[in-house]
């Protein structure tokens, strides 16, 4: 049997060079297209468009203190959005960082806070309290959560938090 031909070689070449490059701007336009859609979910004036989406109330323990500025912890009660007094907490949280002017709302506050959800795992949030955190992870159900948990005050030692959540890997702890 005869060697192949330089040409034949070449054209099977330039073959498959083609079909690698038709796979690589599938890939890329495939690769835009997702970071697209998932920028749209950190913008303020999209609403909650998850569907791991979840609402919960944070009641502060009183020992806040009052707001000056300065290091900053807190912790407190997680409990279902709207609960009456003396139900029982769904979790606790706890926060800490830097209060860097109590007149913003929240106290403008920048740090971590735990939501540590009873029997299911944590979420951690990281970022400028004011009105929205990152979620930067979490442990157990929660290991391979993404997203942002926007935060509103209710009053002075409540705030409701809704995570949004654009990324989510449920399954056993």
């Amino acid at each position: 049997m005869a060697p192949p031909s330089l040409e034949h070689v070449e054209g099977k070449m330039e073959r498959i060079n083609r079909g690698q490059l038709l796979m690589t701007a599938i890939a890329a336009l495939v690769t835009t297209t997702v970071l697209s859609l998932s920028m749209v979910h950190a913008q303020a004036d999209k609403p909650v468009a998850s569907p791991w989406a979840m609402v919960v109330d944070v009641v502060l323990d009183p020992s806040a203190g009052a707001a000056t500025s300065g290091p900053f912890y807190a912790s407190g009660m997680i409990l279902r959005p709207g609960a009456a007094a003396g139900t029982p907490p769904m979790g606790t949280f706890r926060s800490s960082g830097y209060r860097f002017d109590p007149a913003r709302p929240m106290g403008g506050i920048i740090g971590t806070s735990s939501f540590e959800i009873l029997g299911q795992g944590e979420i951690v949030a990281h970022g400028v309290m004011d009105e929205r955190m990152t979620i930067a992870g979490g442990t157990g159900n929660y290991r391979a959560v993404g997203g942002q948990a926007d935060i509103v005050a209710l009053s002075p030692t409540t705030f409701r938090v809704t995570f949004d959540i654009t990324s989510y890997r449920g399954g056993p702890n």
